[in-house]
C-alpha cells in the first residue's frame, strides 16, 4: 500500500505542476504519501477492514554533488523487473557543471542480486 501511495503523491505532484505551474520537492511528495498512508490506516482501522500496519515514511532527499572542476562523475544505478526476467542498467557521465557528456542504458537478460546488478551497470561503463 505504501508504495500504491507514493506514486500516487509522485502522480498527484506531477499534474500539480503540470496544470498549476507548482512545483513539488521530493520531501514535499514523501510527506504528502506519508500523510494520505496515515489517513487511511486510520479508516482502515476504525471499519475493521484492515490488519494493523506500520511503516515509516522519512523523506529524505538525495541531491547530485557536482565533482571538481576539471573532473568527471560517472553515476550507474540498476533496475531488477523480476516478473519478466530482466534487469535494466545505465549510467551517466557529467561534467562538474551537471553537463551530461555522455550517457547509457542496457537491457539484460536473468534476475542477479541486487548487487551484481549494480557491478553489470558499472562493468557497462568500462
Amino acid at each position: 500500500m505504501v508504495f500504491c501511495v507514493t506514486l500516487w503523491a509522485i502522480w498527484f505532484a506531477r499534474n500539480d505542476k503540470l496544470w498549476n505551474r507548482r512545483p513539488v520537492t521530493a520531501s514535499q511528495i514523501l510527506l504528502k504519501a506519508s500523510s494520505f498512508f496515515q489517513q487511511w490506516k486510520e479508516v482502515q482501522s476504525k471499519f475493521g477492514l484492515c490488519p494493523e500496519v506500520s511503516v515509516a515514511i522519512s523523506p529524505s532527499v538525495v541531491q547530485w554533488m557536482q565533482p571538481p572542476v576539471g573532473m568527471l562523475k560517472c553515476n550507474v544505478d540498476a533496475a531488477i523487473f523480476a516478473g519478466v526476467g530482466k534487469i535494466g542498467t545505465g549510467w551517466v557521465v557529467r561534467d562538474h557543471e551537471g553537463k551530461v557528456l555522455n550517457a547509457c542504458r542496457v537491457s539484460h537478460d536473468g534476475v542477479p542480486h541486487a548487487t551484481v546488478a549494480e557491478a553489470i551497470s558499472l562493468r557497462e561503463v568500462w
